[in-house]
């Protein structure tokens, strides 16, 4: 019987070690592949329009990866357990605002300097201002915590959270209409 248990804790350990490896891995897998070709040196890599694309690239992979996390698949239920589900998607949807802001910023850098302002990136700032704004309530939600206003009713939230998938489908237009896109 013990001999069971052990064996079910391991093959738990190993399955969550393989899906959070995956889920490392896969954004830095499809930004690697999106400069196979278009990449002339590895200084380049450090020019301000790559680290953008890099930080966009990778940002836009981690936030539509957190509506997989937020469809409350059962065997990723049964494998990390709700609550660690949900810290996981605190956590990760922090660290894809983060790519996000760092995309602007640097975007922001090369606007200035060339003055290019398009549809595109006004639906990409859309997205940033839905998910800058929400993100940080979002986390002090699930955190339990009281806003400025006082406590949150939990539908209301969910309602206003639900406002990720405007941010996503304006995320997606955003990343199509980008000329780089055109080129794969």
């Amino acid at each position: 019987m013990n001999s069971n248990m052990n064996n079910k804790k391991k093959n738990t350990v190993v399955r969550t070690t393989i899906l959070l490896t995956l889920y490392g891995v896969i954004p830095v897998l499809f930004t690697a592949m999106y400069f196979i070709g278009n990449l002339y040196d590895l200084e380049s890599l450090v020019e301000p329009y790559n680290l953008s694309i890099i930080a966009g690239a990778a940002g836009y992979m981690v936030f539509m990866s957190q509506f997989l996390i937020a469809a409350r698949l059962r065997f990723l239920e049964r494998i990390f357990g709700q609550d660690r589900l949900l810290s996981l998607h605190g956590t990760v949807g922090m660290v894809s605002l983060a790519l996000v802001l760092s995309h602007f910023a640097l975007k922001y850098m090369l606007i200035i300097r060339f003055g290019i302002l398009t549809l595109q990136s006004a639906l990409g700032g859309a997205a940033l201002v839905i998910s800058a704004v929400l993100a940080p309530i979002a986390y002090l939600i699930l955190q339990g915590r009281r806003t400025k206003i006082g406590p949150v009713d939990y539908e209301k939230a969910k309602i206003s959270h639900n406002l990720f998938a405007l941010a996503g489908l304006l995320a997606v237009i955003h990343v199509y209409l980008a000329t780089s896109t055109w080129s794969l």
